[in-house]
Formats: C-alpha cells, sequence, structure tokens
C-alpha cells in the first residue's frame, strides 16, 4: 500500500514485574495494528525490574512469540519518558498498592489509563481477545492510516494525457493565412515531444496536414468538432475558444 510517512500513536504495555506477559501484548498488538492498518504501534515496560522475575505465564508467552521469546529485550522499568511519548497506557496485572504507587510516582502525567487482569487459564487467548477489543475501538475513533493518493507522475507522450492541470483551448484560425482556416490547440502542459506526437495523431485522425508552432497545435481546416472531442476521449479539459 502506497502511504506517506505518518507519525504513529504509541501505546505501552507495562506489567507489574511480568515483563513475558508486556511483551506478549506488544507482539500480538502489533500484528493486529499492522494487519488493520491502525496508525498505532505499542511498546513494553514494566513497573519494577524484573529479571529475575518467572513469568506464570512463561511457556504459553514463549509458545505464542515463537523466535521473538529469545530476542535480546529486556523488561525496564517504566520512566516519565516513557510515558510523556505515550497516547494510551494499559497497566497489566497490576496490584492496587503498585498502581497507587504508580500515580504518586508520576502524579503529573495525566494521559489515559486502562487496566486488564488477563486470565490464567489461557492468557494468550484473553491477550488476544482484548487487543481484537481494544483494535476495534481504536478504529471507531479514527485510528487507522490515512490512505494516499498515489503521486503524480510525468505523463508520456503515448499516454496521450495532459501531464498538468488546465484545459485546452481549441480555436478556429485565418487571420494572415490567405483566407486558409487552420484549428489551432492551445494551453496544453506538455512538453515538445508530446506536442508533436499529439499534433500527428491528429493529422492523421482528420487528414490533415498540420504542424507546432510556439507551443500550438495547427491542424488545417475547420476540425474543432472532431478534434475537441478526441482530446475529451484522450483524457483532456479542452472547450471551445473564440467563434
Amino acid at each position: 500500500m502506497n502511504q506517506v510517512s505518518q507519525k504513529l500513536k504509541r501505546l505501552l504495555f507495562v506489567a507489574f514485574t511480568d515483563r513475558q506477559l508486556s511483551r506478549l501484548c506488544e507482539h500480538i498488538f502489533n500484528i493486529e495494528a499492522d494487519k488493520m492498518e491502525l496508525n498505532w504501534e505499542s511498546a513494553f515496560a514494566t513497573l519494577v525490574e524484573s529479571h529475575e522475575v518467572e513469568s506464570p505465564f512463561a511457556q504459553e508467552t514463549q509458545e505464542a512469540l515463537g523466535e521473538n521469546s529469545t530476542s535480546d529485550k529486556h523488561g525496564r522499568p517504566i520512566t516519565i519518558e516513557d510515558l510523556n511519548q505515550c497516547d494510551l497506557l494499559v497497566l497489566l496485572d497490576t496490584p492496587n498498592a503498585a498502581c497507587s504507587d504508580f500515580g504518586k510516582r508520576f502524579a503529573n502525567w495525566k494521559g489515559q489509563v486502562e487496566h486488564w487482569n488477563i486470565s490464567g487459564s489461557d492468557p494468550v487467548q484473553d491477550v488476544r481477545s482484548r487487543v481484537s477489543k481494544l483494535v476495534i475501538t481504536l478504529i471507531l475513533k479514527g485510528g487507522k492510516r490515512a490512505p494516499l493518493a498515489p503521486p503524480s507522475q510525468p505523463v508520456t507522450a503515448d499516454s496521450g494525457k495532459p501531464a498538468l492541470a488546465g484545459t485546452a483551448k481549441v480555436s478556429l484560425d485565418a487571420k494572415g493565412r490567405k483566407g486558409k482556416k487552420v484549428t489551432t490547440v492551445s494551453a496544453l502542459a506538455l512538453d515538445e515531444a508530446q506536442l508533436e506526437k499529439l499534433a500527428t495523431d491528429l493529422k492523421h485522425l482528420c487528414g490533415s496536414g498540420g504542424t507546432v508552432k510556439d507551443g500550438v497545435i495547427e491542424i488545417q481546416g475547420d476540425q474543432r468538432d472532431r478534434i475537441l472531442s478526441e482530446l475529451q476521449k484522450r483524457g483532456y479539459k479542452a472547450k471551445r475558444a473564440g467563434g
């Protein structure tokens, strides 16, 4: 998908001490966010040091994380910098006392917080279910990435379409031509090669001679209706000008 680089909103999963659980939430959310094209990404942390804490969900989370379970990611205590960079905080299995301590440590932070208590019987499925509901909520609140129109590209002579916005003018001119009429096509946003190619096509269409002078196509005879119709078929904006 063609997307412009957008600043993603940040979701932070924070467990009390269980870095495996917070990593599991991060892993599942980022997969879903990418699949649903959300303008969100997630990260993980813990409230306290967690290197020596054995996760009660260790086996389930390692199976769900797969190769990611052996990556060099370490649970680290959350900092005020983490909070200032996040748009939504999810506290995981956090005791009331720890929540109270969190509120005191970061009293000046007033961001949005959710609390998830993960089921011990099937933690992976519980996380997936909660993430799915959160993703739907974020989508309903406008959390999808904005679609991007394809970038404009120079139009080749073969395309027969104008490279820039504008309206071509199709006129009949007989001044200074000893009474001979020519149909002129002006105000086309094409380079010289493109004008020559279009002029050749119009000459074949009309069965008449013609040329290109000073960025204006000239076709012998009154060919206005035929040329106007052909230009419009090719995607040009064109109008009759003059008499």
